[in-house]
């Protein structure tokens, strides 16, 4: 009788177990610092998860970057809950991100933010004048006489800007690359559809180069010093265009400009 009591007592128990509460669907909500960015200013985003958020992750084209909480299943840090920008580009911003709850559940989000250039100073066009070594042979597999053997030119705009939302640094880096132009054929260039607007105490930097098929190629500037503009000192005269000038390499470029009262 002990031992029929003590196993009717035991079903008793388990059918009366309370089970585990379902958890709540995990989703997460932006709020941005303004309704929409200015090019080269800050801009944030506040993100609130309906559950305790481990890590945040934006997926770029070929690329991403990720934060997380310590450990396995820990809380991300409050901090990086503050999405930090510094948008080089004016036009929509689109943002994906994966997030993924302290439950190992993940979410995908998406932002769209609009950038307005603001105050900021547009580059229409741009010039070579001169260059090191111009008119002269870059691929000397060519003859003399075989325009083939001319520069194959490509440029690039650096600026400091920051799509690393996990900092509020900024970095100079890489903001336009133009296509090639073969031969020396073209030297002047409209840059307007290009939408390159920089804020008007913003420096930029130019690179110039001979293009080669294996990726390689020759600083057409011998090397990068001195090839910027500070706009911060040209915004009392603002002139609507600008010389690089680097005379130990034969260097002239013209830079082309439109500042914000024009626009």
């Amino acid at each position: 009788m002990l031992w029929g009591f003590i196993g009717l007592f035991s079903c008793s128990s388990d059918s009366n177990e309370i089970p585990e509460p379902e958890l709540e669907a995990f989703d997460v909500s932006f709020t941005p610092s303004a309704d929409f960015a200015y090019v080269d200013k800050a801009f944030s985003i506040q993100v609130t998860g309906t559950a305790k958020i481990h890590e945040i992750k934006q997926v770029f084209t070929h690329s991403s970057l990720s934060v997380g909480g310590d450990g396995m299943y820990g809380e991300i840090d409050p901090g990086f809950r503050s999405l930090h920008y510094q948008l080089p580009d004016v036009g929509v911003e689109k943002m994906d991100f994966i997030f993924t709850d302290v439950n190992g559940r993940e979410i995908e989000k998406s932002f769209e933010v609009n950038v307005l250039p603001g105050d900021a100073v547009q580059i229409t066009g741009m010039k070579i004048n001169s260059f090191y070594n111009i008119h002269e042979t870059y691929d000397p597999e060519f003859p003399e006489d075989d325009p083939n053997r001319l520069a194959d030119i490509i440029f690039a705009f650096h600026k400091v800007y920051s799509r690393n939302f996990s900092t509020e640094e900024n970095y100079n880096s890489m903001w336009f690359l133009s296509e090639v132009y073969p031969n020396e054929q073209q030297l002047e260039f409209d840059l307007t559809d290009e939408n390159l607007y920089i804020a008007p105490y913003a420096r930029f930097d130019l690179g110039i180069g001979d293009h080669d098929e294996d990726g390689l190629g020759e600083d057409l500037a011998r090397d990068p010093s001195q090839m910027n503009v500070n706009l911060y000192f040209l915004q009392q005269e603002k002139p609507s265009q600008v010389h690089i000038i680097k005379e130990d390499a034969n260097v002239d470029i013209t830079i082309f400009l439109k500042w914000p009262e024009e626009q």
